[in-house]
């Protein structure tokens, strides 16, 4: 018989779980509109200056406050992945909630009037979790802040996204042989779930995105003559090894696809997050596509064999996103008839793409140089230009300013020395 005498405890049908001899876990499930009666307060940051001290002052120093960005971007996600009209399946990770005290939890098979079918086993860690609610009990949201608080705003807007999704709910809690936890204690849990945790980059996290807009198209992309006759692209790693025999990885050529379709918004911010307002959407994203591979196609056509020149600098990362600037520019900025824009794609064709180029020099690299710290030279004498890191945006920046130079747009060309005088 389960005491409800000490406090009021609401039965929450779970599994029970561990991690180690100190934590138990139980995992449910609630609706997005349940989590603050899951809580008993709302989490958002907020709404902190509003919850008794112990709590507000654990969330102010082990939580996060959620950025509105983030915030937005879920909220997007929510809309174009969960809603009724979603084209795309998604999901979440689960949330996670922490306990100082230790839970009242009674496995199924053991609870009085509960007929279970001869034969069918039933585990002992299947049953109720009787949660003790009241103001005085710490239930704290260690992770999924942001998740919550896009929900919470379509709950506040008046959707009933419970007909939606259901958040998964992981409830952290200290075992019968540790007694409690402290607030400190579940911080450390939030530092470990967010920074202990071997992660990959956020960069290549967009980039490997298979639902992303710039993901979809990189995929049409790769199956295009223009990649597949010309080596095709490599699914993994951050560059061309020695002995691949492709064209481009997938990393440079999604790298091209965003400046290509979004131009300077793809270049402001980092790499490590998503184009604010992007021009492409889901309701244009298969003309985009198609301009990028006409495009490609222009280009590739015009430079002939040396399209597939693996020496050459249109074919490293900086490369590829300044053809993906004047690309965009090509298609979305300049009002260009057919035969202009095959007469651009002869002039970048013509440009000397090759490492001996001095132009190179002191715009994305340096002379390369050899074990011994001497230039190394090419059969003709001639130094060889090897792209710098250091250089950063501002070589790829002196790199597009430098092909619009060539292709006479001089309107952005002008632009262009504002911003690298900025840099």
């Amino acid at each position: 018989m389960i005491d409800t005498t000490a406090s009021l405890k609401a039965p929450i049908p779970c599994i029970r779980g561990k991690f180690g001899p100190h934590l138990e876990t139980y995992q449910t499930y609630f609706l997005p509109s349940e989590v603050i009666s899951l809580l008993g307060h709302d989490p958002r940051s907020a709404n902190w200056k509003n919850l008794p001290a112990a709590l507000r002052d654990a969330y102010q120093n082990y939580q996060r406050k959620t950025k509105p960005a983030r915030a937005e971007n879920i909220h997007d996600y929510i809309q174009s992945r969960m809603a009724p009209t979603a084209h795309f399946v998604g999901a979440f990770p689960s949330l996670s909630v922490g306990l100082t005290e230790v839970p009242i939890f009674e496995p199924l098979r053991r609870r009085a009037g509960v007929s279970i079918s001869e034969g069918v086993p039933i585990n002992d860690n299947i049953g109720t979790l009787y949660l003790s609610l009241g103001t005085r009990y710490v239930h704290m949201l260690l992770d999924g802040l942001a998740r919550f608080t896009a929900a919470q705003q379509y709950i506040d807007e008046g959707e009933n996204v419970d007909d939606w999704f259901s958040f998964a709910v992981t409830i952290f809690a200290p075992s019968p042989a540790k007694g409690a936890l402290t607030p400190a204690e579940l911080g450390q849990l939030f530092f470990d779930f967010n920074y202990k945790m071997s992660r990959i980059s956020p960069t290549l996290a967009l980039e490997m995105d298979q639902a992303g807009l710039y993901s979809q198209i990189v995929d049409w992309l790769k199956d295009q003559p223009v990649i597949v006759n010309n080596g095709g692209m490599q699914q993994s790693g951050a560059s061309l090894g020695s002995r691949s025999t492709a064209l481009v990885v997938r990393r440079v050529l999604h790298g091209f696809v965003t400046v290509a379709a979004e131009g300077e918004k793809a270049l402001q911010g980092r790499k490590n997050e998503e184009v604010r307002n992007p021009r492409t959407t889901t309701d244009n994203i298969v003309d985009v596509r198609e301009q990028i591979g006409e495009f490609l196609d222009g280009f590739a056509r015009s430079m002939g064999d040396r399209f597939q020149d693996r020496d050459s600098i249109h074919l490293t990362r900086t490369g590829w996103e300044a053809i993906g600037m004047v690309a965009h520019d090509m298609m979305f900025r300049e009002s260009l008839s057919p035969e202009q824009r095959e007469r651009c794609y002869e002039v970048l064709a013509n440009v000397d793409w090759s490492r001996t180029n001095r132009d190179w020099f002191n715009m994305i690299g340096s002379a390369e140089l050899d074990e011994e710290g001497r230039p190394v030279l090419d059969e003709a004498g001639r130094e060889r230009v090897v792209i710098s890191g250091g250089k950063g945006d501002q070589g790829l920046r002196k790199a597009i300013s430098y092909l619009r130079r060539k292709l006479g747009y001089k309107r952005l060309v002008s632009q262009d020395e504002l911003e690298l005088e900025a840099l």
